[in-house]
């Protein structure tokens, strides 16, 4: 099948002065009869070359019997007290689900199941918080993977919907977020523009914080702060629950740049650190002072605390990474380091893979467990009164859920399960070394006993930028 030639529809735009020519930007315009043509072309050229491959059906039943086989994963977890909540990933379920789990595993139930509110299966759940007192679920739901959520509360012993929906919580330009009062009788949480309020070209932008006290009209909802922030900026929220102080660290789009504003339990607003301090996260200590992450003369990273009631007071440097770590920090998911039973846990980066530091709160390194080696970690949950739950993940195994107990770790039954084994495989880590020095990491998985003499088929990927010799 022909279709047409795209060096006739050549477009060229300007970005910032530049000039950048764009041959295929004539596909975007799904109700181009040109276009649907191009596409079944290709769909047709794809389809008759895979349909041809000799082990294509043995393949395709593999990967079916993989996908729908006893997969089971927990991620995204709570605890409140004696209960604790995750999302649940469970093939053949649709969606993943809201659970709630025994603290040490076992006496599971189901809070809420997206496939049970809507039986299309095309309603998924974004992100959610139960309340402080454990009575309320509130919980981000998307349809058809559009990532624009609205925030609906449930009661959590009847499951009944209660209170108002709020809409336009979420969104996919920021993301959106939430954070309960102490006492659970309203939150604090993340609004985009309504239809109206706006340009619809800026209906996912200029995103705002608003306080809405539950048992009220929408419109006695209070706006907090947001409308002198760009139009790109991006908000992530905690409330220290003893002072009622609550955090909000604004991103300039994604650009790295961070401010962190402070809102005092009186609802006054004060700004602590600009883009120049380098500051990208950062946690309560206690009501008094903060645990923030800076990158300011220490690009490995450097942990400061910021006296939050005296902002004209320079922070106090704790501690800088050491030379063979990276200090991690993740704005949109799960924070890389916390504070719990006068200890800070966090990871840190070596070339990729991810292991544990512990320090006390003047920065002294402590014990910590030895994590299995090229292995990364993902959240940190506070557990009990002496214990973290850290996720953690690798090449080879399914994710586990480590209860870590001072220099110890032993493996949480929440860990995944997988249909698959890879016992019979090695992972190792190794660097090459660029046109200017940079080493550039590679993650090499093989069978074990592996000859590494540079004859053996390899699939070799990568992300990055490559520029041409």
């Amino acid at each position: 099948m022909d279709y047409p030639d795209t060096r006739s529809t050549d477009t060229s735009n300007i970005y910032h002065g530049e000039t950048v020519a764009d041959p295929y930007q004539w596909l975007e315009d799904w109700g181009n009869p040109d276009v649907k043509m191009w596409s079944r072309a290709q769909n047709d050229f794809a389809r008759a070359y895979l349909d041809a491959l000799p082990s294509r059906d043995a393949i395709a039943a593999r990967v079916q019997a993989v996908n729908s086989g006893n997969t089971t994963s927990y991620y995204s977890g709570q605890r409140l007290g004696q209960r604790a909540f995750f999302l649940k990933y469970q093939p053949p379920r649709e969606q993943p689900y809201l659970v709630e789990v025994n603290p040490d595993g076992g006496n599971e139930r189901s809070v809420f199941d997206p496939t049970t509110f809507d039986s299309s299966g095309a309603t998924s759940i974004e992100w959610y918080q139960v309340s402080p007192d454990g009575k309320l679920l509130a919980i981000t739901l998307t349809r058809s993977g559009a990532e624009v959520a609205d925030l609906y509360l449930f009661d959590m012993a009847t499951g009944e919907q209660v209170d108002q929906v709020l809409p336009r919580v979420n969104a996919p330009t920021a993301g959106g977020d939430m954070a309960w009062l102490a006492d659970s009788s309203g939150f604090f949480y993340t609004r985009y523009p309504r239809p109206g309020e706006r340009d619809d070209a800026d209906l996912f932008f200029y995103q705002q914080l608003w306080l809405r006290t539950l048992g009220t009209p929408l419109s006695a909802d209070r706006y907090e702060v947001g409308k002198d922030f760009d139009r790109i900026a991006e908000m992530r929220i905690e409330l220290e629950p003893e002072s009622g102080k609550l955090l909000l660290n604004m991103q300039y789009g994604d650009s790295g740049r961070f401010q962190l504003h402070l809102r005092s339990s009186d609802g006054h607003w004060q700004q602590l650190t600009d883009y120049e301090d380098e500051v990208v996260q950062a946690v309560f200590m206690d009501a008094d002072s903060l645990l923030a992450l800076s990158r300011k003369n220490a690009p490995r990273g450097k942990f400061l605390r910021l006296a939050i009631d005296k902002p004209d007071q320079a922070a106090t440097t704790l501690w800088s990474a050491e030379s063979e770590d990276v200090l991690e920090s993740n704005y949109y998911g799960d924070g890389t380091f916390i504070v719990h039973n006068q200890k800070v846990y966090a990871t840190a980066m070596l070339g990729g893979p991810s292991e544990l530091r512990i320090f006390d709160l003047q920065g002294k390194r402590l014990p910590a467990p030895e994590l299995p080696p090229v292995s990364g970690l993902g959240q940190l949950i506070p557990w009990g009164e002496n214990a973290v739950l850290a996720r953690q993940y690798s090449f080879l195994k399914p994710n586990n859920w480590l209860l870590v107990e001072g220099a110890s770790a032993k493996r949480h039954p929440l860990s995944s399960t997988s249909p698959v084994s890879y016992a019979a495989y090695t992972v190792a880590r190794e660097f090459a070394t660029s046109r200017d020095g940079t080493r550039v990491p590679m993650t090499l998985i093989m069978a074990e006993g592996t000859k590494r003499d540079g004859s053996n088929p390899t699939l070799a990927t990568g992300y990055g930028l490559i520029e041409g010799p």
